[in-house]
């Protein structure tokens, strides 16, 4: 049986997504496809599009076979420590053979290297580096600008996290062997819809502006159209702005000592929230009003997610992983079975059952990632009118 890896937001899937899982199968030769997918918050900082297992049910039509769910501090943080999670649970199945990733490039060669100068930092980058960032550079700039020769690598997206994935292979010294596969269609950040193979920035900003349905279903099989509609029209999209409210909330509630200690805050970021929260009118404006010179908008926004959901620094090392299932094909059982065999980390299924499988770290990981998720079911059924859900009443999606 061999076995890929795949990271993913999935925010909503699309045929470039299904595209993805069958190469990754193919040029693995692989049998099944174990994807790691955020969960209700993602990486850029703002709350996923739809929850989680409505995107984890739209995953397994593509193709998918199995559906994990990454913690939230780790969907929610940088690339680093973003890939780092992704790629050290995967690594804790005990029998994934490789990890797929979408790049621009599609060149791995070129990302392997990287991200060993990225994990041995010699004295030649460490001295570029910090010249740049003295002269106020944002790290990422700062740090493409240190590494000339790959400036147009690090200029894109998708080759950013794929040498943070290599990165991350290097540091917990995994087995599984890294594939990249061309991304195609339009670029990360590209809104325009008129593409075969369109981004889902470009989706995401379709549903927020009310596109015409038709436009937004030539993008996807129809049955994850159906899944979409019936979600859009009973669960609602959620944006950052829906969060404001409980945002304002949580900036007047934090002492200013205190301000410091959540993911992703910086102490020059702690300053500006604190000297301009009489000013704050929503979270998007807010996060536009805080950024600077030296901090990008992703960064800004993460941080702001961080307070709201109250993620501070605390030292959650690869070991607090477990392994929350979110949905899986009936045809895959062997799949799981061969993880129960081989996994060093639990695998739930159950909320129910977690004290007596996890760890305190492990439980406390699943606790704060279930508590969030409480939270943007308590924005969405608010949002919609409907009754609350309960994280512990969601059945796991079996297609």
């Amino acid at each position: 049986m061999k076995i890929v890896g795949l990271v993913a937001e999935y925010n909503p899937f699309h045929h470039g997504h299904a595209y993805h899982i069958a190469q990754a199968k193919k040029q693995t030769g692989a049998d099944y496809a174990v994807v790691v997918m955020s969960g209700d918050f993602v990486q850029r900082g703002t709350p996923a599009v739809l929850e989680k297992h409505i995107r984890a049910e739209m995953a397994l039509l593509g193709g998918a076979d199995l559906v994990l769910e990454l913690p939230v501090r780790y969907a929610t943080s940088s690339a680093e420590s973003f890939a780092l999670g992704s790629v050290s649970l995967l690594d804790a199945l005990g029998c994934v053979d490789s990890i797929c990733f979408g790049s621009e490039c599609g060149d791995i060669a070129p990302l392997m290297e990287l991200s060993q100068i990225l994990v041995d930092e010699p004295a030649y980058y460490q001295t570029e580096l910090q010249k740049y960032l003295k002269e106020g550079l944002t790290f990422p700039a700062a740090r493409a600008a240190a590494l000339s020769d790959y400036a147009a690598i690090l200029r894109d997206p998708n080759n950013i996290l794929g040498i943070e994935y290599c990165k991350a292979l290097y540091a917990i010294h995994s087995s599984m062997a890294p594939v990249t596969i061309k991304r195609m269609g339009n670029d990360y950040h590209d809104a325009n819809l008129n593409s075969p193979t369109c981004s889902a920035t470009a989706l995401r900003w379709a549903l927020q502006t009310g596109h015409n349905p038709r436009e937004i279903a030539c993008h996807m099989s129809s049955e994850q159209y159906l899944i979409l509609e019936e979600a859009v029209r009973t669960k609602g999209p959620l944006w950052d702005d829906d969060f404001s409210p409980l945002l304002v909330y949580q900036l007047w509630s934090v002492f200013p000592d205190e301000m410091s200690s959540f993911l992703d805050m910086t102490p020059s970021l702690c300053d500006r929230i604190m000297n301009l929260r009489n000013e704050y009118k929503d979270f998007s404006t807010f996060a536009v009003r805080l950024k600077s010179k030296d901090l990008t908008r992703t960064r800004v926004n993460r941080a702001l997610l961080h307070i709201l959901l109250q993620i501070k620094q605390q030292p959650f090392g690869p070991e607090a992983l477990y392994a929350r299932i979110l949905g899986f094909r009936k045809a895959s059982s062997p799949l799981l079975t061969e993880i129960k065999k081989a996994s060093r980390i639990p695998l739930i299924s159950k909320l129910a059952h977690a004290d007596q499988l996890l760890t305190t770290d492990q439980l406390a990981l699943l606790n704060e990632t279930s508590r969030c998720s409480s939270l943007y079911e308590i924005v969405s059924s608010g949002k919609m009118q409907r009754p609350f859900v309960s994280e512990e009443s969601r059945p796991i999606v079996i297609l």
